[in-house]
């Protein structure tokens, strides 16, 4: 039963959902507010800059943003495919648009747990007890929240119902595997710093700090 939901699910997601552009499927994060990217990055280091209209009041210090104004075409890109616009307009009861939704989340699934192995590579790298504390704190919030989150929103009776079978036992897309190697590789192989640039495509900017 459970291979014959699998199938089914991965017969009917969108072309677009695993292979369009590979960052892409992470747009289903907003992040915890614990877990953002310029948590453990030293102020000093991001720039302030507008959030969202440039007539915005509102001034933050965000890496993300910066970097989403600098690459303005790629970024449109990413919601703008057929994935995000189908999700988009459809209906409660589409099941072209659900099933496919459902593959999704259970990809995203699979970049939360694999989150925990990155951060816990970041951690080992701190280069004092302060960023230490805030990289551990990002690693715990990984562990208890984000990829536990994922899984409920997967399996959960009230969201998306999946039975849990079907989500561990979904092979990972290339999309995924490329993603999720490239985020390891770079933590195992450069300093916390760096390695944080890694997981840019995969965070959304947020609209202020926690």
């Amino acid at each position: 039963m459970a291979d014959k939901f699998l199938n089914f699910l991965a017969n009917h997601r969108f072309n677009e959902s695993a292979n369009h552009d590979d960052p892409a499927q992470d747009l289903g994060h907003d992040g915890h507010p614990d877990a953002g990217l310029n948590d453990d990055i030293p102020e000093e280091h991001v720039p302030t800059l507008y959030i969202g209209s440039p007539y915005s009041p509102l001034i933050y210090r965000d890496l993300v943003n910066r970097l989403i104004r600098d690459n303005q075409d790629l970024w449109n890109q990413l919601l703008h495919n057929n994935f995000v616009e189908a999700m988009r307009v459809a209906s409660a009861d589409n099941t072209l648009v659900l099933n496919g939704f459902k593959w999704y989340m259970i990809q995203d699934f699979f970049y939360c747990v694999q989150l925990i192995a990155y951060n816990a590579d970041r951690a080992a790298k701190a280069p004092n007890p302060m960023i230490y504390g805030k990289l551990t704190k990002t690693l715990n919030n990984t562990l208890t929240q984000w990829a536990p989150n994922a899984l409920q929103t997967c399996t959960d009776a009230d969201k998306l119902n999946i039975p849990d079978t079907v989500v561990f036992g979904a092979k990972r897309e290339e999309a995924t595997e490329k993603y999720t190697k490239f985020i390891s590789d770079t933590a195992e192989d450069e300093n916390w710093v760096v390695s944080l640039l890694s997981q840019v495509p995969g965070i959304q900017v947020r609209t202020g700090e926690s």
